[in-house]
């Protein structure tokens, strides 16, 4: 049987390995003696290091701890690996040497680096720190009580994410037309500026609704005893913006159904909305998005008051079908 070796994925592992050793070592520094190997995972482009500890890291501690085992590796410190004892590393460095689980046999492995960090590892490593590269720290996450996530990357992955970053930045000062250095300042105004349009934008659809709502309730599409029902039509409302009409239309008429319909360019989508008062006759809002579910061969959910549903695109003839299915309901209810 013969084997080949892919050398410059063995040296990205090897420096991984070694990556994960230091980056434990610095989170130790920073963050105190507490800080254990929960588990680790190398890789060619992206490893990670899971730690424990009590709280989410801040940006400056991960600043720190970037900051710290990039030092280590600047230092080019000997990575020196040898055989122990058991009974001897345990007493020359500890359980610490058991970062990454305990190894079997009388005598253990050790990967002893400049002192900084000593663990019981069979793994492959570098010769000297130096080797690894830049170690850039990509995200930190919670992935459980008391234990941290740390995702990173060395070497020349650590420069593809920097250069990758960097293009960002340049397109996003390209489509602001801003210089780098002042990005962040050119998009605190048009932050500033979309919230100023969003109020303003509030302010027209209140007034806008007012009249709106004026105009629905002089027709109601159904009138039965004292029950009115509403169905107005749009195009492209968002949800909150269908919800809003129906309770509108509710606060001036207390004895009234509303079924907002909204047509979108493939389907249709609707609310149906009634008060409390009409609730406690019967009447039911999930019931009537069921029947109209039906009708469009759609979906629909709810309460007793608010319910909503979606289904296919319909015909005036379909529509004219839903209105008497809804007169029928309501008469049924009124009997």
């Amino acid at each position: 049987v013969m084997g080949i070796v892919d050398v410059e994925r063995r040296l990205s592992l090897m420096r991984s390995h070694t990556a994960t050793h230091l980056l434990l070592a610095a989170a130790i520094d920073v963050l105190g003696k507490h800080v254990w190997q929960s588990g680790a995972q190398k890789d060619v482009f992206k490893n990670r290091l899971d730690i424990t500890h009590y709280k989410p890291l801040t940006i400056e501690e991960i600043k720190k701890i970037e900051e710290k085992v990039n030092t280590y590796v600047l230092s080019n410190i000997d990575v020196k690996i040898y055989e122990m004892p058991r009974a001897k590393a345990e007493g020359t460095y500890g359980i610490r040497i058991y970062q990454g689980g305990v190894v079997p046999g009388k005598n253990v492995r050790l990967v002893n680096i400049g002192d900084i960090n000593v663990q019981a590892c069979g793994g492959l490593h570098v010769n000297k720190t130096g080797e690894i590269g830049l170690i850039k720290i990509l995200k930190t996450s919670r992935i459980q009580d008391g234990v941290i996530r740390i995702e990173f990357t060395c070497g020349l992955s650590s420069l593809r994410y920097i250069q990758n970053k960097e293009e960002i930045l340049m397109e996003a000062a390209k489509i602001l037309n801003s210089q780098e250095e002042n990005l962040i300042k050119n998009i605190g105004k048009i932050k500033e500026e979309i919230e100023k349009y969003k109020i303003e934008n509030k302010q027209l659809w209140r007034k806008y609704l007012t009249k709106l709502v004026n105009e629905i309730i002089q027709q109601p599409k159904i009138t039965y005893s004292d029950i009115k029902v509403y169905i107005p039509e749009f195009d492209e409302l968002t949800r909150e913006q269908m919800i809003e009409i129906g309770g509108e239309i509710l606060k001036k008429h207390m004895e009234a159904i509303v079924i907002v319909v909204n047509k979108k360019a493939e389907a249709i989508e609707y609310v149906v909305m009634l008060n409390d008062e009409i609730s406690k006759r019967g009447f039911d809002s999930s019931a009537i998005a069921k029947i109209i579910a039906e009708k469009l061969e759609g979906k629909s959910g709810g309460e007793k008051t608010i319910a909503q549903g979606f289904g296919r695109k319909i015909d005036n003839e379909i529509f004219q079908s839903i209105i008497c299915e809804v007169r029928n309901y309501v008469i049924n209810k009124l009997k």
